[in-house]
């Protein structure tokens, strides 16, 4: 299938991903059908697609006189059939259980035309396992994103045992089209790229504070202000190339032996949500977040994220794959 005739798509779920996928698809000039299981949760989603429009409108990623047309592409519906009956690209984002994904993409290749791409938007299932009940799972690929995911412009494509390599291209040539930066994960790993890089720091950084090397918010200051201020010019690798695999090689015989290598949960994480303490939504968790408003909080600094995009875009032009979100 040619990318570029992609024209009539299917999300599944409109929650936060699924609207965000319906606002992606749609800008990008998709008929879009959005499925969820009352129609009190799809007006929800309606508003929130609208609002999401509107963000990228004020800040001018998207002309205000776009928003109508865009709208007016993105329809709601209860029925999966209905939903996927002509659809040549559908993407799954319900909550993370395998029986459910699972029944989800067996009624998928059953409801939709046999060309079809179903891709799922799994952050922490292996697609091989959501294809299982599919009797054409060369089809079924992943696409993860990363909310904000209509802001943030990375999304991996994930073999699943079964992918064809012509679903994996052109998945990726679509995403591109829909203004996305791609990246391939060519085997069916747990956390596929990002979130294995993630979990690694995530330890590492809990193991420091556990210790009493650092707070968590010098931890954070550090990765925030040090490392992350280079990491959207200067990739993990990269940076060991231009200063030098020999010095990385010296530096990696001193300090792996003294990382952290826990193959479960640390303690301190254990401890502290056995106290409840699970983070900004119960109010603690390695900060104190007593008093504030944490969903304004959020979206002031979805906010900060977006502008951040637009000024890597303005400095990066020649990277267009890496910061095009339009």
């Amino acid at each position: 299938m040619d990318a570029n005739r992609i024209e009539r798509t299917a999300v599944i779920g409109g929650g936060l991903m699924g609207v965000g996928f319906a606002h992606i698809l749609g800008q990008a000039g998709c008929q879009v059908r959005v499925v969820d299981v009352s129609d009190q949760l799809l007006e929800r989603s309606m508003q929130r697609v609208k609002d999401s429009l509107g963000l990228f409108a004020r800040h001018g990623l998207l002309a205000q006189d776009q928003v109508g047309p865009i709208l007016s592409r993105i329809t709601g519906t209860t029925s999966l059939q209905e939903a996927t009956r002509d659809a040549q690209f559908v993407i799954e984002a319900t909550v993370e259980e395998l029986p459910l994904k699972q029944d989800v993409f067996e009624k998928l290749d059953r409801y939709s035309p046999p060309e079809a791409i179903l891709a799922t938007n799994t952050s922490s299932l292996k697609v091989g396992d959501i294809a299982q009940r599919v009797g054409r799972p060369e089809r079924v690929v992943g696409s993860h994103f990363f909310y904000p995911h209509t802001v943030v412009p990375l999304v991996e494509v994930v073999y699943g045992p079964s992918t064809s390599d012509g679903v994996v291209e052109t998945t990726a040539a679509f995403w591109k089209r829909c203004g996305k930066a791609p990246v391939i994960c060519r085997k069916d790993v747990n956390g596929f790229i990002v979130n294995r890089i993630q979990a690694a720091i995530a330890r590492e950084a809990t193991s420091m504070v556990a210790n009493g090397v650092a707070s968590a918010g010098d931890v954070d200051r550090a990765i925030r202000l040090g490392m992350g201020v280079r990491l959207p010019l200067v990739g993990t690798l990269e940076q060991r190339d231009w200063g030098g695999l020999d010095i990385h090689y010296a530096a990696a015989q001193s300090v792996y032996p003294t990382l952290e290598n826990a193959t479960g949960p640390l303690p301190l994480l254990v401890e502290k949500i056995s106290r409840g303490e699970i983070g900004a939504k119960a109010g603690k968790g390695f900060y104190d977040w007593t008093g504030k408003d944490v969903n304004a909080l959020r979206l002031k600094k979805e906010e900060r994220l977006l502008l951040l995009i637009k000024a890597l875009k303005e400095i990066m032009p020649e990277d267009d794959d890496l910061v095009n979100n339009q």
